[in-house]
């Protein structure tokens, strides 16, 4: 879910104020902007397969295939293909794994270190996470919810 309101934010981010407002101004556009941004996400991320028509029908006609696909498009070019960007947990294990090699600790020690990076990371997360990406969640969990109902 993380990737897919980074993906959402940073396209509405990126785009004309007007366009901003076009997907911003309508219910339904913004819940085809989350959507697709879920779907992008997955596509990048899992190993689920899914394609834009199981999305489109998760809409139940709210949103067509085709909507799903040029609304992919648009992000896609105008995030210039860059979608996968690391987690600040992903950063902090890599940057842990080159000082790995440096420090000689009992693993025991690295792996109690590991979970407690992770905890501090996460929470302090939540804290960091802009309002409007808090919006973004909503947003995306309501379309879903009220979908598969």
């Amino acid at each position: 879910m993380a990737v897919a309101i980074d993906i959402s934010d940073r396209f509405l981010g990126s785009v004309s104020t007007s366009s901003r407002h076009r997907y911003l101004d309508s219910k339904v556009r913004y819940q085809l902007l989350a959507t697709t941004s879920v779907y992008i996400a997955v596509k990048t991320t899992e190993d689920t397969v899914c394609d834009s028509q199981f999305i489109a029908d998760l809409a139940r006609g709210l949103y067509s295939k085709e909507s799903v696909e040029r609304t992919e498009l648009d992000i896609l070019t105008e995030l210039g293909w860059h979608v996968s960007v690391p987690t600040s947990i992903q950063f902090v294990y890599t940057a842990l794994s080159i000082i790995h090699h440096q420090v000689h600790l009992p693993d025991s020690t690295w792996a109690n270190f590991l979970d407690e990076v992770s905890i501090q990371v996460c929470s302090h997360c939540v804290y960091l996470l802009p309002r409007c990406s808090e919006a973004d969640a909503s947003v995306v969990l309501l379309t879903f919810r009220s979908r598969m109902d």
